[in-house]
């Protein structure tokens, strides 16, 4: 059990995952990269076996992702996948979770009129 505590005035949602012993030998993918459009991308913390991304993504506007990572909004802002060769997809709830695995690239975006928000987990070694 996991139990987090509010101690500021802020709300927020955690996100826990945890990271099985074996991810520490695959080799991390690159780091997310703005390829049209305007984005943030701020790398909130970051360990030789994964680093923490935090995301803003304008309307009209795409940030691509490499794997293997994880990807969330947990900020209940949609967010769109779009990966190759499977399409396209939104994350619309902060209960969903989704894996890029290794050596994959998937395309972050927001079509909306507002930012999309998302958090990405770069797992793997750096």
């Amino acid at each position: 059990m996991h139990v987090v505590y509010n101690l500021g005035d802020t709300k927020f949602r955690p996100l826990i995952v945890e990271l099985l012993p074996g991810m520490a030998g695959v080799p991390r993918g690159l780091d997310p990269k703005t390829v049209a459009g305007e984005a943030n991308i701020a790398r909130h913390f970051a360990e030789n076996s994964f680093s923490v991304f935090l995301l803003d993504v304008e309307s009209g506007s795409s940030v691509d992702i490499f794997g293997p990572a994880v990807v969330a909004s947990p900020y209940e802002r949609k967010v769109e996948v779009a990966l190759p060769q499977k399409g396209a997809f939104t994350l619309v709830h902060y209960r969903q979770l989704f894996w890029l695995g290794p050596a994959t690239r998937a395309t972050l975006g927001s079509q909306a009129d507002s930012t999309a928000r998302a958090v990405l987990i770069a797992v793997g070694k750096s």
